[in-house]
């Protein structure tokens, strides 16, 4: 039974199932905490703790300092009636959350949720399966623990943003497989929002605005499309976005002895083009590629500005 969540996202904080907020004496406590939660089964050693929570100092002083802040997140667990060794296992060399600990972890559970999902084609996605998928987004509303600034929490953090993207992405897709047009719409403006440059979500929400009879969005939809990825990037569309705006000008819905669905889809264009023999196809067109690459050169140089910082800064 869970008596404890931990909340990653945003500002991370701690809270009984009464909803009473643990109170961390330190920053470094609570640190240590989210350290130990993210690397479940890992063995995480002392030496790795001190330097992923004090990098500037000595291994000597970081372990000094490491002794303390265990000593005081033991206290925190202990003072609200929590047994510290339910919580945590430690030795002395190593720090661990305690297997089947009785804690709830936000980022655990939206790893969890695309770990079980990530392979499941949208339309053979349950419904428990989804509304599973809804908590774990619902669950991100901010990225992993954002007021820490340490290295260790940056590529987890770009990690857990990764994820989070793809479950929407998922979810969007279920939903536009199961004909829910209306909801399909919904997560692709979502992840539009979050990366204007995603043509998949462009497509996407090119053939809800469709499907639900409005040509004219669908248009302009792709419109969009067109101007960010020439504006950010200077390339046209993809092949497969160009052969869908095609279809939605010459498509014709007035033919009643066919299901709008069935003759949208086939005007669509919706399967990929061959590909050329010796070429290999790519996952993503490659404009998502861009995106994406670009996302990973600007986490790049933040995590550069924030070492080379560090560096500079005097020595204990």
């Amino acid at each position: 039974m869970t008596v404890l969540a931990l909340s990653t996202f945003g500002e991370p904080s701690a809270r009984l199932t009464d909803n009473t907020a643990l109170r961390f004496p330190t920053e470094k406590s609570l640190e240590l905490l989210l350290l130990a939660a993210v690397a479940p089964g890992q063995e995480l050693t002392r030496s790795e703790a001190a330097f992923a929570l004090r990098s500037e100092h000595s291994e000597g002083l970081g372990r000094k300092a490491l002794s303390t802040d265990l000593w005081r997140l033991r206290s925190v667990f202990d003072n609200a009636g929590l047994p510290s060794t339910d919580i945590l296992e430690t030795s002395g060399r190593s720090i661990a959350l305690r297997q089947n600990a009785p804690i709830f972890v936000d980022a655990l559970f939206l790893e969890q949720v695309w770990a079980d999902l990530r392979n499941t084609p949208p339309h053979e996605i349950s419904k428990a399966d989804a509304d599973r998928m809804r908590r774990a987004i619902a669950l991100y509303h901010g990225d992993f623990a954002k007021s820490l600034d340490q290295e260790w929490c940056f590529l987890y953090r770009e990690k857990l943003r990764s994820k989070h993207m793809a479950l929407m992405t998922l979810l969007m897709d279920h939903e536009a497989a199961k004909d829910n047009w209306q909801a399909g719409l919904r997560w692709a403006d979502r992840l539009l929002e979050l990366d204007p440059l995603l043509e998949h979500a462009h497509r996407t929400a090119m053939k809800c605005h469709f499907l639900m009879g409005n040509r004219a969005s669908a248009i302009r939809q792709f419109s969009a499309c067109r101007d960010i990825l020439e504006q950010e990037l200077s390339v046209p569309p993809s092949d497969e976005t160009e052969r869908m705006y095609r279809g939605l000008i010459h498509v014709t819905v007035d033919d009643p002895a066919r299901p709008v669905k069935d003759r949208v889809t086939q005007s669509l264009s919706l399967s990929p083009a061959p590909v050329p023999k010796g070429q290999v196809r790519s996952e993503r067109p490659i404009t998502d590629q861009l995106s994406m690459a670009l996302g990973s050169l600007d986490a790049a140089r933040s995590l550069v500005a924030n070492v080379d910082r560090r560096l500079r800064q005097p020595s204990s």
